[in-house]
């Protein structure tokens, strides 16, 4: 699904969590098949502690992983945004459920030659992404973001609304980046690091620290374990 414009065959889809940025993958799954896209949404799935509507949208919200169960095609996009919470997710449905996760690309997105997008990835309205792009799996890209030719977004990482990458930008496992980052090119941003809101990135970013302003700087480090639950 990551890289097709639109299905041959029909997709069963449902997203976990009935948040904001779950409302926001029902957007572009409704975009989608205004797009012509084969795609059913099924509803959301919740833990059962945070169950509070019996639907969202017009949809059905599912307490635990039983539409999962009952409905052996569908599939499932992770919708929550703290990175470390999408991990925990994806570990848990993967050992009870299987490996069946869908990417969610928004039709407005410019993707151009020799983009990959991993499974269960999140492109939210209109991003630019550019050429020889590597995005890996159960990523967030929110809208207005754009990402220059070779960059590269391992696992879990996270673009706010406004982020710009330049070229050969490489962003780390589980890396953080707020509302409107800049990045000059040829930097890496480490794992699980976190860059607040409106900085600008000019040099490399250490692993599991967290930093802000223009230009970026380093205001402390990330508790360890803090993304595995620790």
């Amino acid at each position: 699904m990551a890289n097709s414009a639109r299905h041959a065959a029909p997709v069963q889809v449902v997203i976990f969590g009935a948040g904001g940025l779950g409302r926001e993958v029902l957007s572009v799954f409704r975009a989608q098949v205004a797009a012509g896209w084969n795609v059913t949404c099924r509803g959301f799935v919740v833990d059962s502690k945070y169950v509070r509507d019996a639907s969202v949208h017009g949809l059905p919200v599912h307490e635990g992983l039983s539409v999962l169960y009952d409905n052996p095609d569908c599939r499932i996009v992770v919708a929550l945004g703290d990175p470390s919470q999408r991990r925990r997710a994806v570990q848990q449905i993967s050992r009870v459920a299987g490996p069946r996760f869908v990417s969610a690309i928004h039709p407005a997105a410019a993707i151009g030659m020799q983009v990959v997008i991993g499974d269960g990835t999140i492109v939210l309205g209109p991003v630019s992404i550019t050429a020889d792009v590597s995005i890996g799996q159960h990523v967030i890209i929110n809208p207005l973001v754009a990402v220059s030719h070779d960059c590269r977004l391992a696992d879990y990482a996270t673009l706010g609304p406004g982020v710009a990458l330049a070229g050969g930008v490489e962003v780390e496992e589980g890396a953080q980046l707020g509302t409107g980052v800049r990045v000059i090119p040829r930097q890496r941003i480490g794992a699980w690091a976190v860059v607040g809101a409106g900085a600008t990135v000019i040099r490399p970013v250490a692993a599991n620290t967290k930093v802000v302003g223009v230009p970026a700087r380093q205001i402390g480090v990330c508790e360890p374990g803090w993304h595995d639950g620790a």
